[in-house]
């Protein structure tokens, strides 16, 4: 008398809990304690599970991994009467607001695997829906299987739980309805990311009129910001590094480039970029459970000393031609010290 109990839900094979009454803890006492469970037989049971693409369990996942998600309905009527026919299923799956890129969606019949019923993505809801009709001759014996491939939101922070459960409704053409039932919940936790979220796609430095003495061009015009996101909550410093995969080429004389043109000043110091990957910029360590956004490009200006992508056509180190010039920066992040 007086010691405390704990009592745990049972998962029974071919049966389905709809009611617990009583305290599943407590502590006894002398008059008489009364805990029922209350089951009923189930027609089914529906299992959710979830995966990466490569097969390896999703206990933990980022904004970088495909998630591939999968319902099973495994009927629990061993007795195959051709008479008895799923007259309607209903598979549904209300998704999380991090979730999106949902992709590749199948409902398929256990037997053969092959495509059956109809099923779709509903984006307004977020919402999987899935469903089978008697036009597809199902016995009740037979198993179902819905399988899509999704991805978490970029901007989801470090240790948020991505938690997936389906449910379903099932009527049998022998009158038979199982009502509502629920699967199992499956969790993800999200491993924190720093990754480049934006990239100027086109950047240009205008026309120069050229008169045989060095010519710099400070103030580059770009069509999208230099953007680096961090969901890590322990932000460890991280580098973004620039290589050229191509010099400033002549268009119309490709053999014709210009050397060491192009060059990249942070807190003046001056990087002179080429075809081997260097930091151009680091960011400070940082503790904090919120988004971190760096917005590289927006220290950018327009004078010599000031920060930025800059052009320095110099004829001591290429011979200039006239006509327009070309190159191809790539940006790389780092997390660790080149």
């Amino acid at each position: 008398i007086g010691s405390e109990y704990t009592l745990e839900i049972k998962d029974i094979p071919g049966f389905e809990l709809i009611e617990v009454t009583g305290d599943l803890v407590g502590t006894f006492q002398e008059e008489l304690q009364e805990v029922v469970f209350r089951y009923k037989a189930a027609q089914y049971n529906l299992v959710q599970t979830v995966s990466k693409i490569d097969g390896s369990e999703a206990i933990t996942a980022s904004a970088e991994d495909i998630l591939v998600y999968r319902v099973d309905l495994k009927s629990l009527f061993n007795e195959k009467l051709e008479n008895v026919l799923y007259e309607s299923v209903l598979i549904e799956s209300k998704l999380p607001e991090y979730i999106e890129e949902i992709t590749d969606l199948t409902l398929r019949r256990g037997k053969d695997n092959q495509s059956i019923g109809d099923i779709a993505y509903n984006k307004q809801s977020h919402e999987i829906i899935a469903s089978i009709s008697n036009i597809d001759q199902l016995t009740r014996d037979e198993d179902i299987t819905i399988s899509y491939h999704a991805k978490i939101n970029t901007e989801v922070m470090e240790n948020t739980l991505i938690n997936v459960k389906a449910k379903a409704n099932v009527l049998y053409s022998d009158g038979l309805d199982s009502g509502v039932v629920d699967s199992n919940q499956v969790s993800t936790k999200v491993t924190g990311l720093v990754y480049l979220s934006s990239a100027p796609k086109t950047m240009n430095f205008g026309k120069i009129v050229y008169d045989a003495t060095i010519k710099r061009v400070d103030d580059v015009i770009y069509d999208q910001d230099l953007i680096v996101n961090d969901t890590r909550i322990n932000k460890t410093n991280w580098f973004l590094g620039a290589k050229l995969k191509s010099q400033m080429t002549n268009v119309t004389k490709p053999n014709k480039i210009l050397e060491d043109s192009l060059q990249y000043v942070n807190d003046n110091k001056v990087v002179i970029l080429n075809t081997g990957l260097q930091p151009i910029y680091q960011s400070e360590n940082e503790v904090t459970e919120v988004i971190k956004t760096t917005n590289i490009s927006e220290s950018w200006g327009t004078k010599e000393a000031s920060n930025g992508l800059k052009l320095i056509v110099d004829p001591s180190k290429s011979e200039v031609y006239s006509g327009d010039y070309y190159a191809e920066i790539e940006w790389q992040l780092m997390e660790a010290t080149p």
